[in-house]
């Protein structure tokens, strides 16, 4: 049964490639991402703990039900009333952007001196990714609640949309002053300093990817080589960084592989991951109605009513409880383990069990051609270009959590929505 399941998978993911023309777009890169992270799981190449057959056919209701979103959901090519179009026209405010890259800096440079001291005693990147995400519990990084806050709420998101702006800068006709980039790479350095982050650097390459097939027919072979040579040296960058930072661990997933070896459990262990969350969701009966896809919302109203005097919400903490219990490492093999990779479908699962999956991924694959097939073809807005670039960003995540769960993401759109704030109105007749 798990073979016929990866077999639907791989059918999929073929006919979505012909489709395409043998051209890597959205739809494509879903399809095949999760064939072959099923494939990968069955191969069972560590000894994976056994999984129920339940959890491939929720990989393939998820990816079908993707399928059917961007097929048949939001093909509106725009917004009509009695003839006349609407289109919105808005563009990076620089000023806007300057100014908050300047105090973030700022902060990133404060944040990255608390580090500096270990960093000169020869700490190893796995240590000053510990002291960090607080796994080191003899260093205190954060001195208070209010520094973990900025962070959570103003560093992370604002580092993520000033390198979506960015890495859109340099694919695009946009140009901004030079001052700009060189507080952009001060930022980034600095950033990088105290986080040693994987993702952050993954990043800038997941937005590189979707602006060079976005402006694809736009760039000469020259750029296409030397974008080509970039993705090469990130790869090596993120490969290294994943050695280095792991290296020295003593138990969880590197005890037993290292190098590309991680790489694998990293590709195929989430799925083992999602078995034992759902288990447990059932196990413990437990059901979120929508607050666990939609989490942000529910952390934005409550933010609201702590601001009034009022005490948070039960069902806040409820589901604030539910996805910090990701966070536990377990083990999925033997001297295997890790944590949080629960993907996108253990989210709609908490919702509505079947019946989230099957709503969120037809939504979700909607959403997708929205933006592939009309906001990046078009290109007539920077905003819907930005706010495009995040949307890609969700992909590669999905293997996560579904991300618009996940707080700091939400606040990238919100922030990217209000950096790019000259709007102009065009009316035109249709008749």
């Amino acid at each position: 049964m798990e073979l016929l399941a990866i077999a639907i998978l791989g059918v999929h993911f073929i006919v979505v490639l012909t489709l395409s023309r043998f051209r890597i777009n959205m739809i494509v890169s879903f399809n095949g991402m999760w064939f072959i992270m099923a494939l990968l799981r069955w191969l069972n190449l560590c000894n994976f703990y056994e999984i129920e057959i339940r959890t491939y056919w929720i990989l393939v209701l998820g990816v079908v039900c993707f399928n059917i979103g961007y097929i048949l959901l939001f093909r509106l090519r725009g917004i009509s009333f009695v003839g006349i179009k609407i289109e919105s026209r808005s563009v990076v405010n620089e000023p806007i952007l300057f100014g908050v890259m300047i105090v973030h800096t700022v902060i990133n440079i404060i944040y990255a001196s608390r580090m500096v001291p270990f960093i000169l005693s020869g700490y190893s990147l796995g240590q000053i990714r510990a002291i960090f995400q607080g796994y080191d519990d003899s260093v205190r990084f954060y001195t208070g609640q209010g520094m973990h806050r900025a962070w959570s709420y103003f560093v992370s998101p604002w580092i993520m949309v000033f390198t979506c702006v960015i890495i859109y800068s340099l694919f695009s006709k946009r140009r901004f002053r030079i001052s700009v980039y060189v507080l952009y790479i001060v930022d980034m350095v600095a950033y990088m300093l105290y986080t040693a982050s994987r993702a952050t650097i993954f990043n800038i390459m997941i937005f590189a990817f979707v602006y060079f097939f976005v402006y694809f027919d736009e760039i000469n072979q020259k750029k296409k080589f030397y974008f080509y040579i970039a993705i090469f040296m990130i790869l090596a960058i993120v490969l290294i960084l994943t050695y280095m930072s792991f290296g020295n661990r003593k138990v969880g997933v590197y005890k037993a592989f290292k190098g590309l070896g991680s790489l694998y459990v990293y590709a195929s262990g989430p799925i083992s991951l999602l078995d034992m969350f759902i288990k447990d969701a059932d196990k413990r009966e437990i059901t979120t109605y929508g607050a666990a896809a939609f989490y942000p919302i529910i952390r934005i109203i409550n933010a609201f009513r702590v601001v009034l005097g009022m005490k948070k919400s039960d069902i806040c903490l409820f589901v604030e409880k539910i996805l910090n219990q990701k966070e536990v490492f377990r083990y999925v093999a033997p001297k295997v383990y890790f944590n949080a990779y629960g993907t996108l479908f253990y989210e709609l699962y908490l919702d509505f069990r079947w019946v989230g999956i099957i709503v969120g991924c037809i939504f979700y694959g909607g959403m997708t051609y929205r933006i592939e097939q009309v906001w990046f073809k078009r290109k007539d807005s920077e905003r819907k270009m930005i706010l495009g670039g995040l949307f890609a960003v969700s992909f590669v995540y999905s293997i996560v959590r579904w991300h618009f769960s996940f707080m700091p993401y939400i606040l990238c759109f919100i922030y990217a929505f209000f950096l790019c704030n000259r709007i102009k109105f065009t009316i035109t007749n249709n008749s």
